[in-house]
């Protein structure tokens, strides 16, 4: 993941960026829905990428990028995981 600690893909690292996981309805729905879809199918569902879209997906633009929907404040960009990247993508290429 980015911030080179946990294991994970980008989806891992952008679920620490949903503003209000607790009480965000269309936050919580997809992961019962992953559940039920998991014993459906003889493969494992990648469960974060499934999530994260399907989040994107019932927003007011439909199957918008993860870049875009973190500038459409689908995500929240101020919270710490966030700077640390950004802090470190700067000392990076600056």
């Amino acid at each position: 993941m980015p911030n080179n600690t946990l294991s994970g893909v980008l989806e891992d690292f952008v679920a620490f960026l949903v503003a209000d996981p607790q009480n965000d309805s269309l936050w919580n729905l997809p992961a019962k829905s992953l559940q039920e879809a998991q014993q459906l199918v003889p493969y494992k569902i990648p469960a974060s990428k499934g999530r994260i879209h399907t989040y994107l997906a019932w927003q007011t633009k439909p199957g918008t990028p993860l870049g875009q929907a973190i500038a459409l404040k689908y995500f929240d960009a101020t919270k710490p995981e966030a700077k640390q990247l950004i802090d470190w993508l700067r000392r990076l290429f600056v």
